[in-house]
């Protein structure tokens, strides 16, 4: 930790890594969800950003780790498809074309008369 920081903060507390254990406990007490150690263990495995796509609220721990575990792993990354830039003359920007902005829209008219 910076020294800057260690100074600025009023008090320092050093977290152990989770275990196993505290794992079952955090999804069996926010989630009501039931995961076996394996799971848990698998979870701490995962980097920060993994776990917390898998563990949003209303998602099954389980489920999403066991498609972790079995997707093929050699599989070549398909390439995203690729998006279009708009030119200027795709789009006519007037307030007249747009949709959607109900009384906004009228009151804009109504002021570029």
């Amino acid at each position: 930790m910076p020294d800057l920081v260690r100074a600025a903060v009023d008090l320092l507390v050093e977290l152990k890594p989770p275990t196993i254990e505290l794992m079952k406990g955090v999804f069996q007490w926010r989630d009501k969800a039931t995961i076996t150690d394996k799971q848990a263990e698998i979870f701490l495995l995962l980097d920060d950003d993994v776990q917390r796509a898998i563990a949003r609220s209303g998602r099954n721990v389980g489920r999403m780790l066991a498609q972790l575990v079995m997707r093929p792993r050699n599989r070549e990354p398909q390439p995203r498809p690729r998006q279009v830039e708009p030119t200027n003359d795709d789009f006519e920007y007037s307030l007249e074309s747009m949709t959607g902005y109900g009384e906004a829209k009228e009151c804009g008219l109504e002021r570029t008369e």
